[in-house]
């Protein structure tokens, strides 16, 4: 079961963390990649209540973080508004307007203004694993951890071996070159941040549609930012940042595993893995102080 755990709660932060790397790796820390979850998980718990159904919610939920992608890279790339400062007001306009219509649809089906249930996606039973000591808690698990699975191997791939992951490499380490190369640096930009935005807006889908088959109020909790921080402890790098991501669902899993079993308080087992990325952040910049002063001795 913690193994199950550990792959579905890990999913969501794998998928932000590699939309953030693609954009650190074009020069932009994209901090409203927080907002772009928020926003995906409530279009995708909104819509699988109505005719389209829990597929419909998830496709509606990728286009939902990447129109606030687009949104941010408008008015960062056109509009020349400074890029930390529009993705924090984009956290802010998918915090609140997805408060608003959440108060707005339970209003009008006299409901508490807290949740709202969706019609979750349906897991995939792999029915040879039932047998198999350790894979058979894998036996069933959501179609958007089974893509994640599979995704994550391509995107690594792409990333060294294909032309926009090369274009998007070069953009942040080197734009006048890239330039030189006939290739448009803000166009690349509006790539990876429209990528970024439909990994973030199924990361979203992935907590309300299988993780919790609900959407609540700031659902996401801060995992945008801990998909941003997973880049840096993954030294920029894919495989590091895939690795990072996980490393971070383990402590989750872990806290959740812990609630279940244990009487330990709630509210530190809560803080757990928010402590555990802040002591990371902090380990990784001591680490980086200390590089500089190595090379000069």
């Amino acid at each position: 079961m913690y193994l199950a755990s550990v792959l579905e709660v890990a999913t969501p932060l794998v998928l932000a963390a590699l939309g953030c790397l693609l954009t650190v790796r074009a020069g932009m820390d994209n901090i409203g990649i927080e907002g772009m979850m928020l926003g995906g998980a409530f279009a995708g718990a909104a819509v699988s209540t109505t005719i389209f159904g829990p597929w419909g919610g998830l496709a509606v939920a990728a286009l939902a973080g990447l129109a606030l992608a687009l949104l941010l890279a408008w008015s960062h790339l056109s509009l020349g508004a400074d890029f930390v400062l529009a993705g924090i007001a984009v956290n802010l306009l998918a915090a609140g307007g997805t408060a608003t219509f959440l108060f707005a649809i339970n209003k009008s089906k006299d409901k508490g203004a807290n949740a709202l249930e969706s019609n979750p996606l349906p897991t995939v039973h792999l029915s040879f694993l039932d047998g198999v000591p350790v894979l058979k808690a894998l036996a069933a698990l959501s179609p958007i951890t089974w893509a994640t699975l599979v995704l994550a191997p391509v995107v690594v791939y792409l990333y060294f071996h294909s032309r926009p992951g090369i274009w998007i490499r070069a953009v942040g380490g080197n734009a006048p070159a890239v330039v030189e190369a006939g290739i448009s640096p803000t166009r690349v930009k509006w790539l990876a941040m429209s990528i970024s935005g439909v990994f973030a807006g199924l990361a979203g889908a992935q907590l309300s549609l299988a993780t919790t088959h609900t959407f609540v109020r700031d659902m996401t909790q801060g995992r945008g930012f801990i998909a941003l921080a997973a880049v840096y402890l993954g030294l920029k790098h894919p495989i590091g940042t895939i690795i990072a991501a996980t490393a971070f669902g383990m402590c989750q899993a872990l806290t959740i595993l812990l609630q279940a079993r244990t009487s330990i308080p709630t509210d530190p087992l809560t803080a757990f893995p928010y402590v555990v990325t802040v002591l990371a952040l902090g380990i990784a910049g001591l680490r980086s102080l200390r590089r500089p002063s190595a090379t000069v001795a």
